[in-house]
């Protein structure tokens, strides 16, 4: 997550792929290659739904919980890099973070799947269940991450809507709030950033 945040971009991709391929998954190798098995998590979503058994991280499997957060690292280091693998990683990690069950995971992984289907029209309803049911998790946990996170979302929902001065609003609350609140969140800082001039 960091060498791809921080612009070592085949140094970042080649770590992802093995980290993801020692816990027996893959980075979609093209746009074709991700197409499909992105459809079939969507699907897997829809049918599932966004429930899930509340459970404290000790007594989850910590390999359960390894996953969950190296697809977190996948989704958000590739975001502005291969955004096509990201948005396919991302229902996966969705449905990972909720059968695993601990809340704050969940929120971020919420938060991320609403990102990736505000780009897509059809997706907007989704999004817009997704981000109101991050804000409400997060705040309810009272992890300021995931608050940041799911503001943020609020924020590129905004944007993609074209909804300017309301996505230059919420992008310097998330903006302001990650500042504030949070550390070791540089990824959420830049995104924040970026948001802000888009809506400018």
């Amino acid at each position: 997550e960091q060498f791809l945040i921080g612009g070592y971009i085949d140094r970042g991709l080649n770590q992802i792929r093995t980290m993801l391929a020692d816990l027996g998954m893959s980075v979609p190798g093209s746009p074709r290659a991700a197409l499909l098995p992105l459809l079939w998590r969507c699907a897997r979503l829809r049918w599932r739904g966004l429930h899930f058994t509340s459970r404290t991280a000790d007594q989850v499997d910590p390999d359960t919980l390894l996953c969950v957060d190296a697809c977190w690292s996948a989704a958000t280091g590739l975001l502005l890099v291969d955004m096509i693998s990201a948005v396919a990683i991302s229902p996966r990690h969705l449905l990972v973070a909720l059968d695993a069950g601990e809340p704050y995971r969940p929120a971020g992984a919420m938060a991320l799947e609403s990102m990736a289907r505000a780009a897509y029209p059809s997706g907007r309803a989704l999004s817009r269940r997704l981000v109101e049911q991050s804000k409400e998790l997060a705040k309810s946990v009272g992890q300021p991450h995931a608050i940041g996170v799911s503001r943020l979302a609020d924020a590129m929902i905004a944007i993609s809507l074209g909804q300017w001065k309301n996505a230059l609003t919420l992008s310097e609350d998330a903006l302001a709030f990650l500042r504030d609140q949070c550390v070791g969140v540089t990824w959420e800082l830049n995104m924040a950033q970026n948001v802000v001039i888009w809506a400018l």
